[in-house]
């Protein structure tokens, strides 16, 4: 007698001499689409030949043949007969071509198949069935592929969740004030990430050294966040305390940013007492600088603080600059009342440059002299121009304010390409030189940005023009 299996609602069916935990595809859809299109093509073209159509006209006529037959055939070709016409291998046919559509559906469709949907398949449709048919041979082969799939989707998610503690671990750690706050916070955070990992498959080993560069990365993490929030104490701190837990490459990386920062802290440190050892200007300040540093026994971090000294210098150099152009600027503004006030309240120039600034010059400038001093950053050729005369006090006033807004960085591209173009025009008009070189002083003598320079420049196109 065959075993006629039974089901019932929420418990799992096995078949005899089945294995469940058979090796399945990694992702049904892909697995299976084209595979059971094709079965369900063969299945139905199966079902078409087991059961052909006959012609009305001659089914009165067949029938009566097929009786005859019958009668006079051997048992072989009966046999043959009776399984061509044999319901059971109908039926079973028939279950397999509709399980194989219904997975073929979900596999079109883009969706998983779950074990729920074939066992329901199975309590609804395979309840009379014998355990060892076709049809159920095909159900525990669709349902053990798709258990394997559900379990690979689980442990996917159980890892993407791992690595998603793993990196808020890193970014939290990162936080701590201090080498001791980490180490707390670390020893209470990893060793129940260390077991999730061994209950997720990892081995004792994989799960140690996993754990243990969890560490590592969350300590150069936060020394880089200490470094950028102005912490070099605590950076340093948790390099000394975990600096032989990373690899060499981040412990490199991490000592070689401390020794900056420290570098950074101690010449900062230097050119703040600077200012009170000296005058405070940036020459007096770098050489009193220069003369600490010398004194640092440790070679790399002494070439360090000369960087950062020499980088500070420029800084402070092009900030005077920047105020000595604005006092200059402030005197082509300035009433002639007004001027002997700012000169005594000034105090970025220094004694010989306070002095030619309180100079008279003549009473109009050569204009060949100033287009050729316009660019100048000489201060000395300024100053003599001065002296001879050949300079306006206006005009050097202007002259020394480019001069240190040069300095202080800036573009003077612009400035350029008006001269440039103010030579060609005046080639192109026919000018010569002295008209040429007072049509250029007309629009460099203005004073203010560049809008009036152009603005200049178009009244003296104007004046020709007209």
């Amino acid at each position: 007698m065959p075993i006629i299996p039974t089901y019932r609602r929420q418990e799992r069916y096995q078949a005899p001499g089945v294995q469940v935990q058979a090796q399945g595809p990694r992702r049904l859809p892909q697995a299976y689409e084209n595979a059971l299109q094709e079965g369900v093509t063969a299945a139905r073209a199966v079902m078409k030949y087991m059961t052909p159509a006959v012609p009305k006209k001659k089914a009165k006529q067949t029938a009566k043949t097929a009786v005859a037959s019958s009668k006079q055939k051997g048992s072989a070709s009966g046999q043959a007969a009776l399984f061509a016409a044999s319901p059971q291998a109908e039926t079973d046919l028939a279950l397999r071509s509709e399980l194989a559509e219904r997975v073929g559906r979900l596999a079109a469709g883009g969706e998983r198949v779950k074990t729920e949907d074939l066992d329901d398949f199975a309590l609804s449709r395979l309840q009379a069935e014998p355990a060892q048919t076709p049809a159920v041979r095909d159900y525990m082969m669709f349902r053990a592929a798709a258990q394997a799939d559900e379990q690979r989707q689980a442990q996917e998610e159980n890892l993407a969740r791992l690595q998603a503690e793993e990196t808020l671990v890193r970014g939290v750690g990162a936080l701590a004030p201090s080498a001791d706050v980490l180490e707390e916070y670390l020893s209470a955070q990893v060793p129940p990430f260390e077991k999730r990992l061994q209950d997720n498959g990892a081995d004792s080993e994989t799960a140690r050294k996993q754990t243990a560069s969890l560490r590592a990365q969350t300590a150069a993490q936060c020394v880089r966040y200490s470094l950028s929030c102005g912490n070099e104490q605590t950076a340093a701190q948790v390099l000394e305390k975990y600096g032989q837990t990373m690899n060499p490459a981040e412990r490199e990386e991490c000592a070689q940013k401390v020794r900056f920062a420290a570098a950074d802290l101690y010449a900062r440190q230097l050119w703040n007492r600077a200012r009170g050892e000296t005058d405070g200007s940036p020459q007096a300040c770098a050489q009193w600088v220069d003369k600490q540093t010398a004194n640092i026994q440790n070679k790399a971090l002494r070439q360090d603080v000369c960087r950062t000294s020499q980088t500070l210098f420029k800084q402070a150099e092009a900030e005077l600059h920047q105020q000595q152009a604005s006092f200059y600027r402030q005197m082509c503004k300035a009433e002639e009342a007004e001027k002997m006030r700012l000169l005594n309240a000034q105090h970025v120039l220094s004694g010989e440059e306070a002095e030619l600034a309180r100079r008279e010059g003549g009473s109009v400038s050569d204009p060949e002299k100033f287009n050729k001093l316009y660019f100048s950053s000489s201060e000395k050729e300024i100053s003599n121009a001065l002296q001879k005369g050949q300079l306006s006090t206006q005009d050097y006033y202007l002259l020394q304010a480019l001069r240190h807004e040069r300095a202080a960085g800036k573009n003077e591209t612009e400035d350029r390409l008006l001269c440039h173009g103010i030579d060609l025009w005046g080639k192109k008009k026919g000018l010569a030189e002295p008209q040429a070189q007072e049509a250029k002083y007309a629009v460099l003598s203005v004073s203010g940005g560049m809008d009036e320079r152009l603005a200049a420049w178009r009244r003296v196109k104007a004046l020709f023009e007209f």
